[in-house]
């Protein structure tokens, strides 16, 4: 599994922390599962398709491909040829698995307290 980063600071993220970071942003939430319906979207596509503003679906993107839970094919940007976004479901599920872990291994603890 690919290493998560932290698009805010550089610094790595365990996936627990890295699905979290998208759980708490909606224009993060809303864009991801666009693309996990709509793969090879265009950032025109996920704005027209979700209604989020173009500087939020920008910047979604930018954090969720420094994640690593979107793939950029990246167009010439000449002639009408943009980049087109994929989203990596099984690699975002296998942090939302561990994110859920993460807080029943707290419900447990508590539990035992």
């Amino acid at each position: 599994m690919a290493e998560r980063i932290d698009p805010t600071n550089g610094k790595p993220l365990t996936p627990a922390a890295a699905a979290l970071h998208v759980l708490e942003r909606r224009p993060h939430r809303t864009a991801l599962a666009y693309l996990f319906d709509h793969p090879d979207a265009t950032r025109r596509d996920i704005t027209d398709g979700t209604g989020l503003s173009n500087p939020a679906v920008s910047t979604a993107l930018a954090d969720l491909v420094t994640l690593r839970y979107v793939a950029v094919d990246e167009g010439t940007g000449e002639h009408g040829h943009p980049d087109h976004f994929t989203a990596h479901r099984p690699d975002f599920v296998s942090d939302l698995t561990a994110l859920r872990d993460f807080y029943e291994r707290g419900e447990d603890e508590r539990k035992r307290a």
